[in-house]
């Protein structure tokens, strides 16, 4: 590893030279800051010692351009006797530390040592941090269906703004990839992303997970502790099934929205937080706002940026993509070898509904792998389990896995016709077999409108 030495002074060159030769590490020498910039910006340099009183170029200034160069470089400065403040002063600006004068042996060893090991964890992280967006990038996420283009289109006209964004969609869909898309893709993408499962505790425990609490809040609270708002402060807090929160709750919700400001339980001083909130939600807000049990305030809050995902059996064609898909990947995982997929598997797979959605089919093709016998994954008929054999076809197997009433299931079909003729009444009217007005009074009833 090379280390830069920067200093006029040549005594001082050939003692820390010697030091760090004898440490293990390259030295390299120059005598003035413009002299250095050149090495930095044309060798792979680990760490740099410079003076803080140079022609031509002070350490200070130095500094600043070293950063340009590379921010993460550490850069320790050199002072003599009177020059402390100044080298603080440098720290503050982003000087890794600074070396006091006469310069001791073991102190430099020290400091090269941590400042490596400094930058080796920033490097990882960074690197961490890449591996996040390139795994959450929308691009990644599976489907070539017409309805999951338009979806990767809206995250990524969304992603680098800062409005809230509301994800719809039933259980198993994605949505909390989608949110991790978001975030990825953002410029809070080096923030925290903090996720909250709204159903996963109860109401009591939820308001102090969220906002956390001051010491003696409430029985057991034995000291000062952060909420996961105040965690995702400078990145992205995910309220993930937002619907499940009680009304009270709600309204400390939508001034965090509108203010970004909240109060730890128990505790009277309002604190300041930048976040951007997702939430996500598998229910119908209108039906739960015309029932009193979500607020309108906060749905319009939070539905500035509406994104729906649609359930798997409305994707056309993404089923056997997203199951090769994950085949790949979970062979991989436990180490087996992909033989094929039947097509007799592939249409049953097809006709399935999947009321799990996403989730469903992962978790299928998980058990199938590893309970498969031998290193050899082939998927047919044999092994697929009887409730996708039953399907008798993508729709009716829907209706019968979710156990829809007769109005339900008319509200279902009604729906999906219209979604297939893309809203045309006429067309729409002639497939199911009736006119138009009684198509508008049904499309009135099942508020298809």
């Amino acid at each position: 590893m090379k280390i830069l030495i920067i200093d006029d002074h040549q005594p001082t060159l050939a003692l820390l030279s010697a030091i760090i030769k004898k440490g293990g590490y390259e030295p390299v020498t120059a005598s003035q800051g413009a002299e250095a910039l050149d090495v930095i910006r044309g060798e792979d340099i680990g760490v740099v010692f410079t003076d803080l009183v140079m022609p031509g170029m002070d350490g200070l200034t130095f500094l600043q351009e070293a950063k340009g160069v590379d921010a993460e470089l550490p850069v320790i400065m050199m002072t003599g006797q009177g020059s402390v403040e100044t080298a603080v002063e440098a720290m503050r600006r982003g000087a890794e530390d600074y070396l006091s004068k006469p310069i001791k042996r073991d102190e430099v060893l020290v400091q090269i040592e941590r400042a490596l090991e400094k930058r080796k964890l920033l490097r990882e992280n960074r690197e961490l941090k890449g591996e996040l967006a390139d795994r959450y990038t929308f691009e990644t996420i599976i489907g070539n269906s017409r309805k999951m283009q338009e979806v990767f289109k809206l995250i990524a006209k969304v992603a680098d703004v800062d409005s809230t964004v509301l994800i719809r969609g039933e259980n198993g869909t994605g949505k909390d990839l989608v949110a991790k898309a978001i975030h990825y893709n953002s410029k809070r993408k080096d923030g925290p992303f903090v996720k909250i499962d709204c159903t996963a505790l109860p109401e009591g425990l939820l308001e102090s997970e969220l906002f956390g609490y001051k010491k003696g809040a409430f029985t057991g609270a034995h000291r000062d502790k952060p909420g996961r708002v105040e965690n995702a402060d400078g990145g992205t807090l995910f309220l993930d099934e937002i619907s499940e929160l009680d009304l009270p709750l709600q309204a400390k919700i939508l001034r965090l929205i509108q203010e970004h400001r909240f109060e730890r339980l128990g505790e009277n001083q309002v604190r300041d937080v930048n976040i951007r909130i997702v939430a996500s939600t598998n229910r119908d807000l209108e039906k739960e706002m015309e029932e009193g049990r979500f607020r309108r305030d906060l749905f319009y809050r939070l539905n500035v940026v509406p994104i729906t995902l649609p359930p798997l059996r409305e994707r056309e064609g993404d089923i056997i993509i997203i199951t090769k898909a994950l085949l790949e990947r979970t062979c991989q995982r436990y180490n087996r070898r992909l033989e094929g997929i039947s097509q007799g598997a592939v249409e049953a797979l097809e006709r399935y509904p999947w009321p799990g959605n996403v989730r469903e089919l992962e978790n299928l093709i998980e058990r199938m792998v590893v309970l498969t016998d031998g290193d050899k994954v082939n998927v047919t008929l044999e092994n697929l389990p009887e409730t996708i054999l039953a399907a008798e076809d993508g729709f009716l197997g829907h209706a019968v896995a979710q156990g829809l009433s007769l109005d339900e299931l008319e509200r279902e079909y009604i729906k999906a016709v219209l979604a297939r003729t893309s809203g045309h009444k006429a067309e729409a009217a002639q497939i199911l077999g009736i006119n138009r007005k009684t198509l508008l009074e049904k499309r009135k009833r099942y508020n298809l409108e």
